[in-house]
């Protein structure tokens, strides 16, 4: 939707329509939603994830031998328990929107550029990837 939108701007800019504008606002306003809607998706599956994942560590925890238990201090049990399983936090919950980001909108911004210009518009990648090398 945003890559959407700045084809509306691009549009903007060889037709000066008030349909592109409003074109270009819908669809930022229709990606923040996306975006607001994924993310509350993953990090609700992710607390879901973890309070599961802390349920099964516990009930582990229970299963094992006082003597293995004694060997442990209560603040590596309950790093074990909490902090640790926190840490995943970011895989699960941030990892899928930044792959998006990070990935397959330069991808599809390409692409985009490929079918709109051509070639010829690979040019303008060309500063930054000499910029990338140094």
């Amino acid at each position: 939707a945003k890559i959407g939108a700045l084809l509306c701007l691009i549009q903007l800019i060889d037709d000066l329509s008030n349909q592109w504008v409003y074109g270009a606002i819908g669809l930022w306003i229709f990606s923040a939603l996306l975006s607001s809607l994924s993310s509350w998706l993953v990090h609700n599956a992710e607390s879901l994830f973890s309070a599961r994942l802390r349920r099964q560590v516990a009930q582990h925890l229970t299963r094992l031998p006082s003597k293995t238990l004694s060997r442990y201090g209560d603040n590596q049990l309950r790093r074990l328990v909490s902090e640790d399983i926190n840490t995943l936090h970011h895989m699960v919950a941030h990892l899928p929107s930044e792959f998006v980001t990070f990935a397959i909108v330069p991808v599809m911004s390409i692409t985009i550029m490929l079918n709109m210009a051509g070639p010829m518009a690979l040019l303008t990648l060309l500063p930054g990837l000499i910029a990338s090398l140094y």
